[in-house]
C-alpha cells in the first residue's frame, strides 16, 4: 500500500471481467492461435499474388523504368525468360514468406551502380558475315579475358506488398480468428 491524497491507496487495481460472451471469444482466439497453419498459408497466396501483380502491371504503386531489351524487342520489363516472375511462397505456424531463389533476384530489385570484377570465362561465339552483314553461329567456343565491367541496373521493387494488400493480410488474420 501506498499513501495517497485521501489516506491509503491499493499498489495495484485489479479489473475483472466476466462476461461469457467474452471469454468464449478470447477462449476461440486463444486456440486457434496455437495452429495457425491454416492462416500463414492463406498470407503466403496473398503475397505471392502481390508480387505476381508487381510483375503483370510492371510495378505499382509506381511503374519500373522500362529496360532496354523491352524498348527495343517489346515486351515487359522483368519479363526475358519468365524465371525472376516464378516466385516461391511458403509458410510454416509461424511465418508466411516469399522470395525468388534467382540469382540476380536482388540486383534487380534494389539496382546496382558499380564497378565489377568478371573472371575469365568461355562462352559461345557470335560472329557476323562481315559480307552480308547477318549474324551466324559460329561452331565452337571462345574466350574472354578477365576484365571489369560497370552495372548501372535501375531499381524495380518487384518485392513489396500494396496498401491493398496489406489490408487483405488484416482481413484474413480477422476472419481466421473470429470465424466459427
Amino acid at each position: 500500500m501506498a499513501e495517497g491524497r485521501g489516506g491509503i491507496v491499493p499498489d495495484a487495481i485489479e479489473l475483472k471481467v466476466e462476461d461469457r460472451a467474452i471469454h468464449e471469444l478470447l477462449t476461440k482466439v486463444s486456440h486457434k492461435c496455437k495452429d495457425k497453419r491454416p492462416l500463414m498459408r492463406n498470407i503466403a497466396g496473398i503475397m505471392k499474388d502481390e508480387v505476381e501483380q508487381n510483375f503483370e502491371q510492371e510495378g505499382r504503386p509506381t511503374q519500373w523504368e522500362k529496360s532496354k531489351r523491352a524498348e527495343k524487342e517489346g515486351g515487359k520489363t522483368l519479363h526475358k525468360s519468365g524465371q525472376l516472375a516464378k516466385i516461391s511462397a511458403d509458410s510454416d505456424n509461424d511465418k508466411s514468406v516469399v522470395g525468388s531463389n534467382k540469382i540476380y533476384a536482388a540486383a534487380q530489385h534494389y539496382g546496382v551502380d558499380k564497378t565489377v570484377n568478371v573472371k575469365q570465362h568461355t562462352t559461345k561465339v557470335k560472329s557476323r558475315d562481315v559480307k552480308s552483314g547477318k549474324k551466324i553461329i559460329a561452331k565452337g567456343i571462345g574466350t574472354s579475358k578477365a576484365h571489369t565491367r560497370h552495372m548501372k541496373i535501375p531499381a524495380r521493387p518487384f518485392m513489396i506488398i500494396t496498401d491493398g494488400g496489406k489490408e487483405k493480410i488484416k482481413d484474413a488474420a480477422r476472419d481466421y480468428l473470429l470465424k466459427d
